[in-house]
This record gives C-alpha cells, structure tokens and sequence, in this order.
C-alpha cells in the first residue's frame, strides 16, 4: 500500500555523472496531507514498516533506506537513509510510547547515514542505542567514525550535541540479545566497501548493497520475511536452476555490488524463507519495473516476493 505521493523531477532521479551530496541528504517533496494514514497495528504484533526502499538518491515514491520494525518488545531501525523523514512527517505514530530505539547501520554510505542527520527531534524524549560497523570492518571504532561526519563545519555542533541520549556501539559480530530478542550479524565483502547483514530472531533477515553470496543461504535460513538488495533485472531463465547449480549461479547474478532479481529469487528458496521483499531499488526503475522483477523471482522461487513500498506495513 503506497502512502505517499511526490512530485518527481528530473533532479529526483537521473544520475548519470556526478551526484550532489544534497540529492542525497534532501527528500523529494512531501506527502500529501490527505492522503489515508496507515492504521497502526497492535503493539503485539511483528510488523516492519519501509521508510525508505530506495537506493542511492530519493526517486519517484520512495526515499533511500530505512526500515522500522516494532513488536511487543522492541523497537528498531535498520539504516538511517532519507526515510527517517517519514517519522516526523507521515508516520509519527510509530514512536508514541516509545522510550528507546535500537538502531542499526549496515555500512556508511550516505543513503543509509543521511538520515542520521534528521534524529535530533526524536531524541529529547527518547534513547538511541545504536551500533555500526567499527573496528573491525574499518580499522575505527563506530562512534569515532560516526563522530567524523558530524564533525564541523559540516554541522553547527559536535556529535554529543547533536545526537543527545544516544549511545553508540561497534556492532558485535558474535551476535547481542537485546531485550530477549536475538541479533545476529553477518560481513558482506562484495561491495565497494563491506557491509553488514542483520538478523532479528526467525523474523527477518535484512541483506543490502551486496552481490548475491551463497553463505547468505545459511545465515537468512527459515526466516519468515528476508529483505534483499535489487539493483538489477534479469529476465526470467528457461529452466529454474536446480540446487545443485545454484552456487555456480549466484555467482554470475550480481554486479557492482548489487543483486540481481533471480539471485535473490534462488537465495530465498533455497533457504527456505516465508516470502521476501526486495529492497534498495535502482532509482532509475519504474515501480512498473521494481514490480515485474519481483515477479520473475517469484516465478524462480515459488515464493511470495514483492517490492518493499514506503509507509506499507508487514507482519513479520
């Protein structure tokens, strides 16, 4: 269900040659306020709410990633892109009685730190408890790396300033149980720079800006919801790959730090997921063409697999 309406400009999507930094850090235009509001669910329920499905820059309906997952004990958000906008503007009710966030940052490129920018209204009532990649990915640990980028003349005040009640962790890669729920983390090396796969218990597996891995079978295995990067489209093969080929494929099925549509497809079946939900789209697609790869990886995968929209909401 689409919640959000944008006008798109050329700005907003074409990117062929160098990009603006404020393409990145500045949404597309807002919502419009009468549009439906979501229904919240039952604050017992397991239910991720995209903020942001896109990759890169802010295009058509969609802002660059950030995913909020609530249940009865807990609240959490993976990556930090322009989606975190949403929480002040459209979807404001997801924070209402709520004290403390769990927060987590699979890598630091800018679509999914920009939105760390925007916490400061968020925070005077509540806690951030947040963890990224540290020293062990990057030779820093998280909180200086994270202190660099608000560092000024970038911003008017230093990170202690500017982020109050938040505490940040080197994310622990032998996995953290917080609350009673069970956080598992796994290196994704085949990126530009390495990035990292979370777990949240059997609920969802959260695997962006990587090439397909066939180790990713492993650690996202009987999760009920996996959520994948899709940067590119493959057009449905003649045969659907049996098991035993699968290992071979993944490998010729991604690019440039991407996934493709039936790499994913074949990871979610071989895995033997609940459904998947493709993420971190190229904004250069259509939602006419986000949609028709999801189809053909459903078609590979025998699975229910769609497109992550912002402001929808799936139990997971």
């Amino acid at each position: 269900m689409l919640m959000d309406s944008f006008e798109v400009t050329g700005d907003c999507y074409l990117f062929r040659g160098t990009v603006p930094i404020l393409n990145i850090l500045v949404s597309c235009s807002a919502m419009d306020e009468n549009e439906p509001m979501i229904k919240p669910h039952d604050a017992s329920d397991s239910v991720l709410t995209p903020l942001g499905s896109g990759g890169w820059m802010p295009s058509y309906d969609r802002q660059t990633a950030s995913y909020f997952f609530q249940n009865g004990k807990i609240s959490v958000i993976l990556d930090f892109g322009t989606g975190i906008s949403r929480l002040l503007t459209d979807f404001d009710y997801l924070l209402e009685d709520v004290e403390r966030i769990i927060g987590f940052v699979s890598h630091y490129h800018l679509d999914h730190t920009a939105g760390l920018f925007y916490l400061p209204p968020f925070l005077s009532t509540r806690s951030l408890e947040l963890y990224a990649p540290g020293a062990e990915l990057y030779g820093k640990p998280a909180k200086e790396l994270i202190k660099g980028m608000f560092a000024p003349p970038l911003l008017s005040k230093e990170i202690d300033g500017f982020l109050p009640n938040t505490r940040i962790h080197d994310i622990p890669f032998d996995g953290v149980v917080i609350d009673g729920v069970e956080f598992r983390f796994r290196i994704q090396r085949k990126h530009a720079h390495p990035t990292v796969a979370i777990r949240i218990g059997d609920n969802l597996a959260y695997c962006t800006d990587t090439e397909p891995e066939y180790e990713t079978i492993g650690f996202v295995k009987g999760v009920k919801l996996l959520m994948h990067d899709v940067w590119y489209e493959e057009k449905a093969p003649e045969d659907t790959y049996p098991s035993a080929m699968v290992k071979e494929k993944l490998g010729l099925l991604g690019s440039d730090g991407h996934s493709s549509n039936i790499a994913v497809g074949l990871i979610g079946r071989e895995a033997q997921v609940g459904e998947v939900l493709t993420i971190h789209h190229n904004p250069s697609q259509s939602p006419a063409v986000v949609h028709r790869m999801a189809s053909t990886a459903s078609v590979i995968s025998a699975l229910e697999v769609e497109p992550a929209e912002d402001g929808s909401s799936i139990d997971c």
